[in-house]
């Protein structure tokens, strides 16, 4: 639940900054790194929040495969969330290789999102119905593992049946 919540909170959160930036009504701008004489009067380079996004998606994943402790899931959860966040809300420049953030193909984006937050709906939802189908998946033929107990059948009865 941790993940979905941080995802759904960081992709709001970034289409409302970055739309305040473009419309200038936030008093904030675009990450850009060097330029002018840094890199011989070339123009800025623009740090796409992707980059943040990968970076967050990179720390905690190696801290989750480092840390035993599962008290670190609950730690990590909405870092982790907040770096799909990131790194999907820029889905089309990933997949065409161009910043068509504004563009008709930066639809692509919210698409993807979209699809994504169902998914983790999904997963934070019902997580006895995915502990119960992983359980069965488990104990199919081949798995190795004890098959799941069918569960107890009573036959029903009715008023008349009790005496």
């Amino acid at each position: 639940m941790r993940v979905f919540l941080s995802f759904l909170a960081t992709f709001g959160t970034v289409r409302l900054v970055t739309h305040g930036i473009r419309g200038g009504w936030l008093p904030l701008r675009n990450i850009e790194v060097g330029g002018g004489a840094d890199r011989q009067g070339a123009p800025p380079l623009h740090l796409h929040h992707l980059v943040l996004g990968i970076l967050s998606l990179t720390g905690a994943g190696y801290l989750a495969l480092t840390r035993t402790d599962h008290s670190w899931r609950r730690r990590l959860a909405p870092w982790y969330g907040a770096g799909v966040a990131l790194t999907f809300d820029e889905f089309a420049l990933w997949l065409h290789l161009r910043d068509d953030y504004w563009s008709q193909e930066g639809r692509t984006s919210v698409d993807a999102v979209v699809a994504l937050a169902a998914s983790f709906g999904l997963l934070a939802g019902s997580p006895m119905f995915w502990n119960r189908a992983l359980g069965e998946v488990l104990a199919s033929p081949g798995h190795g593992a004890d098959p799941v107990p069918e569960p107890v059948r009573r036959p029903m009865t009715t008023g008349s049946d009790r005496g």
